[in-house]
């Protein structure tokens, strides 16, 4: 069993949300899409200024500025305020992890839940973290610096596991 207590201060907040960002499947699709919709709204533009008035093609080069803009850095900004209000600046969110052979839990002073290995989609390591990815788009990271050499070990194990799992490298 391997447990670590881990204080959600200003650098695990910029990791949580940067690992939750770069993982998310959802927004990775939204940002497709919404550069679809920008290029469907400025071909729609296009056509309308031979075969309309200025006033309709005018809507539609906003509409593809909005969206451009929306797939390049709105949506990052959106998720990003959304994940700052689950940690608190304050650094009170102490969450302690603990990985058993049956799954991995977290207690925080918000309750106790406990994954079980097969609801850990990916694992692997993040700067200076192990991260584990779940089936809810949440991520658990561990801090390998407070680890020892025998729970490192361990940890590694368990990302193993996981891939191995999950088929993945």
């Amino acid at each position: 069993m391997i447990k670590q207590d881990l204080l959600i201060n200003q650098e695990e907040r910029e990791a949580f949300v940067d690992l939750l960002i770069e993982l998310n499947d959802r927004y990775q699709k939204s940002k497709k899409t919404f550069k679809i919709v920008a290029i469907i709204g400025l071909i729609a533009g296009v056509f309308f200024l031979f075969h309309g008035s200025i006033i309709v093609p005018l809507v539609f080069v906003c509409h593809f500025f909005f969206f451009m803009y929306m797939s390049q850095t709105g949506l990052k900004k959106r998720m990003t305020k959304q994940l700052n209000k689950e940690f608190p600046e304050d650094g009170t969110l102490i969450r302690t992890y603990t990985l058993t052979d049956e799954g991995m839990s977290v207690r925080s002073k918000y309750g106790f839940d406990m994954y079980p290995w097969t609801s850990i989609m990916k694992a692997g390591k993040y700067y200076h973290y192990y991260y584990f990815y779940r089936s809810d788009g949440q991520v658990m990271l561990l801090d390998h610096r407070l680890l020892s050499e025998q729970d490192e070990q361990g940890v590694l194990d368990y990302i193993k596991k996981v891939e191995k799992d999950n088929g993945t490298k």
